[in-house]
């Protein structure tokens, strides 16, 4: 079997009234129910005899919180510096590279997402249609992006191959600087790649054929994975959805 080193992201913020609606300044540290999302992907990474060293990049704070983590990573100055520099600590040829803040990620979760992971892919992303996603989380605060005539959004938690992504540094941090607006995203892959967005005729082969040829390597759309490793606490309305979706056991 595979040994991947998993980074787990956990130095991303909420600010001013979003922090206080929320409960907490650090996203990876809010409650939902009796544990944080944290101790969620920790748990759930740490379970899986396919991940070798668990590295986490946080605030100092928050250094030896966790006695299943085998490495901390101080945070950098931007996002972008926290991918960086968590998977330069990386040892293993490929990695998990994670969000903290996936509150119902579980064991199980993290296994199915592996097994679909095809051994050749040096890039590999979950990814969930409209329908497919709301099916387990209903009324989430979730954004999709239309990829030709479907609605699509992504995992938080992916697979990499460690030495090309640090190989495409500049890529790497276009592409996080740019994850929040869709068209930012879509201007990633070229003119196009961009032409067939915005008429309507992009494909999710066509991200996987194009984002290869930028990297190169295979980058790989992952179908089928648990919406969980999708339902993220990135704002403090995406919080509270989590606290009332556990709270109705999925009611929300």
């Amino acid at each position: 079997m595979e040994k991947l080193d998993a980074v787990v992201l956990a130095a991303g913020r909420f600010a001013g009234p979003e922090a206080d609606r929320a409960g907490a300044a650090i996203k990876a540290l809010v409650k939902v129910a009796s544990t944080t999302p944290f101790d969620a992907v920790v748990a759930a990474l740490r379970a899986s005899a396919a991940i070798d060293r668990l590295i986490v990049v946080a605030p100092r704070e928050l250094h030896g919180c966790s006695r299943a983590v085998d490495a901390w990573v101080d945070e950098g100055a931007t996002g972008e510096d926290n991918v960086l520099a968590g998977l330069a600590s990386a040892r293993t040829h490929r990695a998990v590279l994670s969000a903290s803040d996936l509150p119902f990620v579980e064991p199980a979760h993290v296994e199915s997402f592996l097994m679909r992971v095809p051994p050749d892919a040096d890039f590999a992303y979950p990814v969930y249609e409209r329908a497919e996603f709301l099916a387990t989380f209903p009324r989430s605060r979730t954004r999709f992006a239309r990829v030709g005539p479907a609605q699509y959004t992504g995992g938080s938690m992916c697979i990499v191959n460690v030495k090309l992504a640090l190989a495409n540094e500049r890529l790497i941090r276009h592409a996080f600087a740019a994850r929040k607006s869709q068209l930012a995203m879509a201007s990633l892959l070229g003119s196009g790649g961009l032409v067939r967005y915005l008429t309507g005729r992009l494909a999710i082969e066509h991200v996987e054929r194009r984002l290869s040829e930028l990297t190169g390597g295979r980058a790989v759309a992952i179908r089928g994975a648990p919406p969980a490793l999708a339902m993220d606490c990135d704002s403090a309305a995406e919080v509270e959805y989590a606290r009332t979706y556990h709270a109705g056991v999925g009611s929300a």
